[in-house]
């Protein structure tokens, strides 16, 4: 049968069990019809990430968009995933991740660190 009618639950292969890192550099999530989250705290594995954000709204099961600035010294990286909340707490918030299409352009990058640069100050 197929697995959409099976009665037990499935182990979920989107949480991540790899080894994790320390998030250095900020995170920002974005989120339709609300205001950026930011956060300067968290860490990151393959398919997910953990991000300290008190006083937080985030939901379980809502999408959202992971902005992830990356600084060595004057370098900036910019990454963009989309992710889905899969666990809150009072101190921040769980998700896992996958890529956007197409959002490793140049200009995309420039614009984002423009958006960025208006809402928060220097990033």
């Amino acid at each position: 049968m197929l697995g959409i009618f099976r009665k037990k639950t499935l182990r979920s292969s989107f949480f991540p069990r790899d080894e994790r890192a320390d998030i250095l550099g900020d995170v920002y999530v974005k989120r339709n019809g609300c205001s950026t989250l930011k956060a300067h705290q968290g860490n990151i594995s393959e398919g997910g990430l953990y991000v300290h954000i008190p006083d937080h709204d985030l939901e379980r099961g809502k999408k959202v968009e992971i902005v992830l600035v990356s600084k060595n010294g004057s370098l900036r990286r910019i990454t963009r995933l989309m992710g889905i909340v899969i666990r809150t707490d009072e101190q921040g918030a769980a998700m896992v991740t996958y890529k956007k299409d197409n959002m490793n352009s140049q200009q995309r990058l420039l614009t984002e660190e423009q958006l960025l640069k208006q809402e928060f100050g220097d990033v």
